[in-house]
């Protein structure tokens, strides 16, 4: 498979949204999030600013963007590969386990030191079945079983196999560290019509217009509507149309070299951030208390920069050779040769 190098641009942006949409949460609170178009006429320049922050770096349209991401590529990568599912389930788990965990486990390193945490949250944190020192670590357990539904597809189409998975996935969601079935039912679904997308006449997106409709609605149809589950929804739909519309159109900004780099280091990105916060938010409380933009700029620069920087140095120390390892070792498993090669969005 190919690599497109406009869906790691955008990877990449996606995943610098989290980190700007996060830091106007710390800077202003939840409260203007909850804001809609219609209100604008009796809030503050204030809590309107902040608004349009969220609406421009919108950090949950930008985990659908991820979950749809992931459900094509890696179908994508499946579908290149001529094993069969029995055949193909170890090596692909193996080139999943290496890919999120490396990761992970090294980001809950200067948690347990900042936070402190004890042993027990920190193993929690480092196998990821406890989120309660690092909020975004939900998105990796849907990203986990996303992967195992992707397979599962993938596999119903050739083998018994698929089914039985298919059949035993609601019972392992459920389990996997007691998340709500709510998760499932809204995230699930950018997974499935993500995995779809391989299978969509590319010309059917080769539409200028789409692409916009679709991004502005990924970002801006919370201005109008709640974000409950039916605008998780529609999320969905518009990801779709932007991952779709990007395998077929080109554009010079996702090419460019500071967008591809953010791409290649986006999944440390998204995990270190919260380390950044916990090392900089007393500061910014001590010298700049009460909501505020300022505080949204602040809270961006200071971890910004610093998360950027630590993110670099874990893909090249941890995450690059870890990819190469769990390839190397998948190759092992299958006992063949393969030019697979799966990366997940959320990476």
């Amino acid at each position: 498979m190919n690599r497109n190098s406009n869906l790691d641009g955008v990877r990449g942006l996606a995943a610098l949204a989290v980190v700007l949409g996060h830091s106007n949460t710390l800077g202003t609170g939840m409260a203007p999030l909850s804001m809609r178009a219609s209100d604008f006429a009796s809030e503050t320049g204030n809590d309107i600013a902040a608004r349009l922050w969220h609406t421009v770096f919108n950090a949950d349209a930008a985990v659908m963007l991820f979950f749809v991401l992931s459900g094509y590529v890696l179908t994508a990568g499946l579908n290149a590969t001529s094993r069969r599912p029995l055949q193909e389930l170890p090596a692909y788990s193996i080139r999943r386990l290496f890919r999120i965990y490396p990761v992970a486990i090294v980001a809950a390193i200067p948690l347990a030191i900042l936070y402190p945490l004890d042993w027990q949250t920190t193993v929690g944190t480092m196998l990821l079945t406890d989120t309660s020192a690092n909020g975004v670590l939900w998105t990796l357990q849907i990203e986990l079983l996303g992967s195992a539904l992707v397979f599962a597809l993938w596999a119903v189409r050739r083998r018994m196999l698929g089914l039985v998975l298919l059949v035993l996935f609601p019972l392992v969601a459920r389990e996997f560290a007691g998340t709500p079935y709510v998760y499932y039912f809204a995230c699930m679904p950018a997974f499935l019509l993500g995995a779809l997308l391989p299978h969509v006449p590319r010309v059917f997106w080769s539409s200028r217009f789409l692409l916009l409709a679709s991004l502005l609605t990924l970002i801006g149809a919370d201005l109008f509507m709640a974000k409950m589950l039916h605008w998780r929804y529609l999320a969905t739909f518009a990801a779709v149309g932007v991952v779709g519309c990007l395998t077929v159109q080109s554009f010079r900004v996702l090419d460019s070299r500071p967008v591809q780099f953010l791409g290649r280091i986006c999944f440390p990105m998204y995990v270190l951030h919260m380390a950044s916060v916990l090392a900089a938010q007393p500061f910014i409380n001590q010298y700049l208390p009460g909501a505020s933009m300022l505080r949204t700029v602040a809270f961006a620069t200071v971890t910004g920069v610093p998360t950027i920087l630590a993110a670099a140095l874990v893909h090249r120390w941890i995450e690059a050779p870890a990819i190469s390892a769990g390839s190397k070792l998948a190759k092992r498993i299958a006992g063949v040769s393969t030019k697979t090669a799966v990366e997940p969005a959320i990476s």
